[in-house]
């Protein structure tokens, strides 16, 4: 049964995604929680894409990453288990913290600048690495977490809202959760798992044209 959940993780963020859809549309929100629940859900969306559909994300980013070009996924230090630890990790304390830490502003801050570093990753860092022109998770990054920030940058344009020390605070925030999610002794320690709880031969198979 847990193994049956770790191996459906990403499956599970599509309920997740639906979850803050429903909210955003059923409620009324300002401006400042449109932006986290509207990227709650795009970020959770794009889980999906980067391993479910098309998927293929696990292999990119050993290959990508790490330079890890091995088929066999019980060699690598990412499975199920800290990938899962790792993404929602992440959503959790950049994208859904600020909802209810309002007063802290480089909070809400952090998670608009976000999508900018996905842009990066998604549009330049790995097409290029993979001479591409898609890799997986870039639309909804492009489509869904991008506009989103986008939007919200310009309805507080000019309202000084936030300061440099903010920026500051923000960019500090996303390197410190990026450190914790993807390359603290916890995620390296569920990496030890992978005998366990390695992605499946189907699941790698779904970068194959990323294989060369």
């Amino acid at each position: 049964m847990k193994k049956k959940f770790f191996d459906s993780w990403y499956c599970i963020s599509v309920y997740i995604a639906a979850a803050f859809a429903l909210a955003l549309v059923l409620g009324a929100w300002d401006m400042r929680e449109k932006l986290l629940l509207g990227s709650s859900f795009f970020i959770f969306l794009h889980f999906f894409e980067e391993f479910g559909f098309p998927g293929g994300f696990p292999y990119v980013g050993m290959k990508v990453e790490l330079r890890i070009t091995d088929l066999d996924a019980r060699h690598w230090p990412l499975n199920q288990v800290n990938a899962m630890f790792g993404n929602f990790c992440f959503a959790v304390l950049v994208y859904l913290l600020p909802l209810f830490l309002p007063s802290v502003r480089f909070l809400t801050l952090a998670a608009a600048i976000f999508a900018f570093a996905e842009i990066l990753m998604h549009l330049a860092v790995f097409n290029i690495a993979l001479k591409t022109w898609y890799n997986p998770g870039l639309l909804t990054a492009v489509f869904g977490l991008l506009p989103t920030s986008l939007w919200y940058f310009s309805q507080v344009w000019g309202q000084h809202l936030y300061g440099w020390g903010d920026a500051g605070l923000a960019l500090v925030w996303i390197v410190f959760n990026y450190w914790l999610a993807f390359r603290s002794p916890i995620y390296k320690m569920l990496g030890e798992l992978s005998d366990r709880y390695a992605f499946t031969d189907a699941e790698v198979s779904r970068a194959k044209r990323y294989m060369k």
